[in-house]
């Protein structure tokens, strides 16, 4: 008889449990490098945002506008729009004619071509870290939830029409919970914030130290990078696709689904473990912990209202994170240029 040689067995069994073995020591290694990955990448993005902001700034000499427009849901042009020429997005700045119409034009005017510009998604807007799909879910969600933020304002294509592209990024408005149909009403003592005139010498903490942007993802319920449906309205559906204030913990602890009707989705949040990441008006990035200092200050937390309310909050009782959301620290309510 012929004599061939193979493995038994037993050999083969243990030469699988190696491989098994090594898997499982290598998966978390892979993961973590895929995760550190996703992260460099979203960091580079909110970096390029700041970076445009910047750029809008030297050309400008303003910030550009938080959103434009005090009209009751009618969709206008945010931030998020303004910079689409300093991030090499001019093509579709131009197709939307940014500086010719307003989006509410834009959406009423049943072109479909042009609904297909304004729902493209940018690449730069988008965290690799957040795996939901592009669009914003609007009224196709596919996930159990009691809100989910659409872009329906008067005339405008329903859900099932239009969905415009999300986006993980989101303007530091400041504290203020602030909305209605007057500019006193909309000013806020952030960065960015309805109709404003923002210069950097108003940013009297420092570029360095004042939030410019930070994330938000899909628990929260992302922005859009086209603007907003309904500039005074409040809650999610009014100007928080492109603004959050830091008066709501960044990635609020409490469950958005069981109760809770706004939480995080007017504030930060980020796929990232244990933080997220911020841009700084001067440009530079850095990353959040969860337990970065926080204060209520004797206010309800995630309750600040507009200047007319009757809180009469120190900025020196607040936490590092809602003073870094704050150009101009330890001011009253009163202060005329918040």
């Amino acid at each position: 008889m012929t004599k061939r040689n193979a493995f038994t067995l037993v050999e083969l069994l243990v030469v699988i449990a190696i491989i098994a073995m090594l898997v499982t020591l290598l998966l978390p290694a892979v993961q973590a490098a895929r995760s550190a990955a996703r992260r460099s990448q979203c960091s580079n993005n909110i970096r390029n945002l700041g970076l445009a902001v910047l750029n809008f700034e030297s050309a400008t000499g303003k910030v550009p506008q938080g959103w434009t427009g005090l009209e009751n849901n009618r969709a206008e042009w945010a931030w998020t729009t303004f910079i689409l020429p300093y991030i090499e997005e001019q093509g579709i700045y131009d197709a939307l004619g940014v500086n010719e119409q307003t989006l509410q034009d834009v959406l009423t005017s049943n072109d479909p071509q042009m609904l297909a510009v304004a729902a493209t998604p940018i690449a730069i807007f988008n965290c690799p870290s957040d795996e939901s799909q592009e669009a914003l879910l609007g009224g196709n969600a596919t996930f159990s939830a009691p809100i989910e933020r659409h872009f329906v304002c008067s005339g405008c294509p329903r859900p099932s029409v239009f969905q415009p592209a999300k986006s993980n990024y989101i303007g530091v408005c400041g504290m203020w919970d602030s909305f209605g149909n007057s500019v006193a009403a909309q000013k806020n003592n952030g960065v960015f914030y309805g109709n404003s005139s923002m210069t950097l010498n108003k940013i009297t903490d420092g570029t360095s130290k004042t939030f410019a942007i930070g994330e938000r993802d899909r628990r929260c319920r992302q922005g859009a990078w086209l603007g907003v449906r309904n500039p005074p309205g409040p809650d999610l559906w009014g100007s928080y696709f492109v603004r959050g204030r830091v008066s709501i913990r960044l990635n609020d602890p409490r469950d958005v689904n069981v109760g809770v009707s706004r939480s995080c989705s007017e504030g930060f949040s980020s796929s990232h473990e244990g933080g997220g990441l911020f841009c700084f008006m001067d440009g530079h990035v850095s990353f959040i912990a969860d337990d970065i200092s926080y204060a209520n200050g004797g206010i309800n937390e995630g309750e600040m209202h507009n200047r007319t309310s009757n809180l009469n909050y120190v900025g020196e009782l607040l936490g590092v994170y809602q003073r870094l959301g704050i150009r101009n620290d330890g001011v009253g309510l009163n202060d005329p240029d918040i």
